[in-house]
């Protein structure tokens, strides 16, 4: 696939960007089939840019080629996990959304490319993910970008008493 961008950067978000922020994570909970996206904007700031900030958002920024101005089209949020027997750190890239009317254009392989060379240049490991299970399209992209199943491992939880998460 040819991409429509001549440049697309990972921008580290700013608190003023929450509004923004919010957007992208109402977005991925309708394509993930999720009522809405929780979390108050007093935890997303905490979550996102208290001391010391628990996740790392990023706002995909894409240039369309022939074009002067970029504008913001996405949103990536990860954060640094310990590796337990590689000894280093492992990235967890939490959230990705691309806008509705920009995606099928390559951004999404661009931003997997950025935030696994952020990865690397931090020493990590890998980068993991989830994917929604019989989600056979995010699947099949993950797959392309050289981020395969881990067939050995499953995830297992708990929800806390109370929890709004809990279900």
């Amino acid at each position: 696939m040819h991409s429509a961008y001549a440049r697309v950067d990972l921008l580290p978000a700013l608190p003023e960007q929450l509004p923004l922020i919010r957007r992208y994570l109402e977005q991925l909970a309708t394509d993930e089939g999720v009522p809405q996206a929780r979390g108050s904007d007093a935890f997303l700031m905490q979550t996102l840019f208290g001391r010391p900030p628990v996740a790392v958002a990023h706002l995909v920024q894409a240039q369309l080629v022939g074009e002067v101005a970029a504008s913001f089209c996405g949103l990536a949020v990860h954060s640094w996990k310990w590796g337990t027997f590689s000894g280093v750190l492992d990235m967890y890239v939490h959230a990705l959304v691309i806008a509705p009317s920009h995606r099928g254009q390559g951004l999404g392989k661009a931003v997997i490319a950025a935030l696994f060379d952020i990865a690397c240049a931090q020493g990590a490991s890998r980068l993991e993910l989830l994917t929604t299970a019989g989600n056979e399209a995010a699947a099949a992209f993950y797959d392309q970008q050289g981020l395969l199943e881990a067939k050995h491992m499953v995830v297992r939880r708990r929800a806390c008493a109370g929890s709004p998460g809990r279900a």
